[in-house]
């Protein structure tokens, strides 16, 4: 039989290899998860850059007749690169009521530049000028809440 002092000794050595291997898992799982988290953060702020950059050429552009800006181009491409920027948002653990929001006011953007293909920039920017200003302030206030 062990000694009462040979039983401590064990449970010691025992108690102290737990604790180093539960420190190590502890340890790796919250540096994944900051790396995690530092990554959702600067997606989302590349999200809000990019939601920006689309606003302002809208706000720029919009209303000006520019011969050599293809504005409808301009704005799809920049909803493109928010949809990249939005994928990764969510697959990082973005919260999904914001990205649905966010896809929803994108898609109604995409609707409008689609609508009366016949028309020049300028008339059509004239036409939709005020829905787009709707939801450029609405995609602006979505970004900032996710």
């Amino acid at each position: 039989m062990l000694g009462e002092g040979r039983v401590s000794y064990v449970l010691g050595l025992l108690t102290g290899v737990i604790i180093a291997f539960l420190k190590d898992i502890l340890s790796t799982e919250y540096r994944k998860w900051r790396s995690r988290i530092e990554r959702v953060e600067q997606i989302r702020e590349e999200l809000k850059a990019s939601a920006i950059s689309l606003c302002n050429t809208w706000y720029t552009f919009g209303r000006v007749e520019t011969p050599y800006l293809d504005l409808r181009r301009e704005i799809l491409e920049a909803i493109r690169e928010m949809l990249e920027y939005l994928n990764y948002y969510e697959a990082y653990g973005g919260r999904k009521k914001a990205v649905s929001n966010i896809r929803e006011i994108l898609h109604r953007i995409t609707d409008l530049t689609s609508k009366d293909k016949e028309l020049t920039e300028y008339e059509w920017s004239v036409r939709y000028g005020d829905e787009m200003d709707k939801e450029c302030k609405k995609l602006l206030k979505a970004v900032r809440s996710a």
